[in-house]
């Protein structure tokens, strides 16, 4: 299966939560987030290292791939 392609870290982070069928509210239980931090992140606000730790964890990803979509997104605009 092709991986999705998105625009901005924030629309990676709504789409991975979808992809893993989480709603805000189970992926701020899962995560230990806030239901408004995961909200505020996937409205466009940028993580700070721990919570980065944390989305990375339910996603089954490193943060370092996180970040890395942010910035292939980036470069390409």
């Amino acid at each position: 299966m092709a991986q999705p392609e998105y625009d901005s870290l924030a629309e990676a982070l709504k789409g991975w939560r979808r992809e893993h069928g989480y709603t805000t509210n189970e992926a701020s239980r899962v995560s230990g987030l806030t239901r408004n931090s995961i909200q505020r992140l996937e409205a466009g606000s940028y993580p700070n290292a721990a919570n980065l730790v944390k989305l990375s964890k339910i996603f089954r990803m490193t943060p370092g791939q996180v970040i890395d979509t942010f910035n292939v997104a980036k470069k390409e605009q």
